[in-house]
């Protein structure tokens, strides 16, 4: 079974959209700061909240059960990550050298290919939690970039406007 979806984001959030068939079927929503995002796809409604020294792992809530069901890895390079939810273990990794594709793989063949340029989601799996998972990772991973460079241009604007 071959699944094929789009998605789209806001450019200075970090609210994701996914359609299939021109169709909206779920969405991240996240606060920049927050260390918690809702989210939802065909009605299945998630938490994913993180924790930890500089938010290295998120909880996957059941948001009907309040219950944990799965928890993301994250690598301390920014490349790589282990999502396991109800004890299926798959992996998050980068596909190119520019970081605009990724892919979650895992046993039994389980195959998820992320695009940004092209805003794609190509899928053999209709585990729509691994899918949401994919595109969670990769706004992670985005939004520690976005503050790693505030962290970097600030000071440097502050100091040019200092003389």
């Amino acid at each position: 079974m071959q699944i094929q979806l789009n998605w789209k984001s806001d450019i200075l959030t970090n609210n994701y959209k996914i359609y299939q068939n021109n169709r909206e079927i779920g969405f991240i929503k996240k606060d920049f700061f927050s260390q918690k995002a809702n989210a939802e796809i065909n009605g299945k409604k998630y938490i994913f909240k993180e924790r930890g020294l500089f938010n290295q792992e998120t909880d996957i809530i059941d948001e009907a059960g309040n219950n944990i069901i799965g928890e993301i890895r994250y690598n301390f390079w920014g490349n790589k990550a282990s999502i396991e939810i109800n004890d299926i273990k798959t992996s998050w990794e980068y596909t190119n050298l520019w970081n605009t594709q990724w892919s979650v793989t895992g046993d039994e063949n389980l195959n998820i290919f992320f695009s940004k340029s092209s805003r794609n989601i190509e899928s053999n799996t209709d585990d729509e939690l691994q899918i949401l998972s994919g595109l969670y990772v990769y706004n992670h991973y985005y939004s520690q970039l976005v503050i790693a460079m505030l962290v970097i241009i600030i000071p440097i604007c502050i100091r040019n406007l200092s003389h």
